[in-house]
């Protein structure tokens, strides 16, 4: 016969005596803490103030989600006029260069994590040139080997000249200030301006990168992928700049929280409640 995993519960003279459960004090669900079912105990504020915030949260979310499933489709829509304005060969290295571009998001996706955090303890306005220019700083060294080496990467990609691969090294420096950029804006609660980031960006990368590439092959979408990237840029930078920039999440319509209005705390809530 199979043994039970839940431990059986002591017997009543050695279980340990709980302490009485404040007024205005109420259980939310059944935990189990050393073989015993104890209840969690939270101040009703506490609860609805996290609620509200999940809620918030959630709706946050909305208009990012929203514009990463646009930039997806605009992506797949450049890529299928790409393969019938450029020649297989063309194409194939274009692929190659925008996948190299792709692997520089996984280490960027730290940089825009750290930045977040800084910019929730610090403040956005605080940080934001300082982030900035030790970003531009320190990813213009190995954009310099970079440029150095296009005649390389152009022969290793089997570009046409050396001219098709001289976007990667600015790609760098403008990739990277961009990913510091959106850290910023998300540490800041500005999740509206990252969406609008990555929305210009794709409108402009699909007409400006389009239409150079129509005329000039490779080296033409290459500059419009730059572009577009240097376009949210300049609107993320220009969003953490602004006067009235640092928008904050505050959930309304919450009874008995401590907020910026001088509203009441979870204790007097947590009162109001009990009685």
């Amino acid at each position: 016969r199979l043994r039970s995993p839940i431990p059986h519960r002591p017997p009543r003279a050695n279980r340990p005596c709980l302490p009485p459960v404040p007024a205005g004090i109420r259980a939310t669900r059944p935990a189990v803490a050393d073989g015993l079912h104890v209840s969690q105990q939270r101040p009703a504020g506490i609860r609805r103030w996290g609620w509200a915030l999940r809620r918030a949260g959630r709706a946050a979310a909305g208009p990012l989600l929203v514009a990463v499933a646009v930039q997806s489709v605009g992506n797949l829509a450049f890529h299928a006029v790409l393969g019938r304005l450029l020649p297989v060969d063309g194409y194939g290295a274009l692929g190659a260069i925008l996948a190299a571009m792709v692997m520089l998001g996984v280490p960027l996706g730290a940089l825009q994590a750290a930045a977040s955090t800084l910019a929730a303890g610090e403040g956005a306005r605080a940080t934001t040139t300082r982030v900035l220019r030790d970003v531009g700083t320190w990813s213009a060294l190995p954009a310099g080997a970079l440029a150095l080496a296009t005649p390389a990467v152009a022969g290793y990609f089997h570009l046409g000249s050396a001219l098709d691969a001289a976007a990667l090294a600015p790609y760098l420096v403008v990739a990277a200030m961009l990913a510091a950029a959106r850290g910023l804006l998300l540490g800041s609660g500005a999740v509206g301006a990252v969406a609008g980031t990555y929305l210009v960006g794709t409108v402009a990368r699909m007409v400006v990168g389009l239409g150079l590439a129509s005329w000039y092959g490779v080296g033409g979408a290459l500059a419009g992928t730059l572009l577009g990237e240097a376009v949210s840029l300049a609107v993320a930078v220009g969003w953490l700049l602004r006067p009235d920039q640092r928008p904050h999440l505050r959930p309304t319509g919450l009874a008995g929280c401590a907020g910026p209005a001088g509203s009441a705390g979870p204790a007097e809530s947590g009162g109001r409640a009990g009685a």
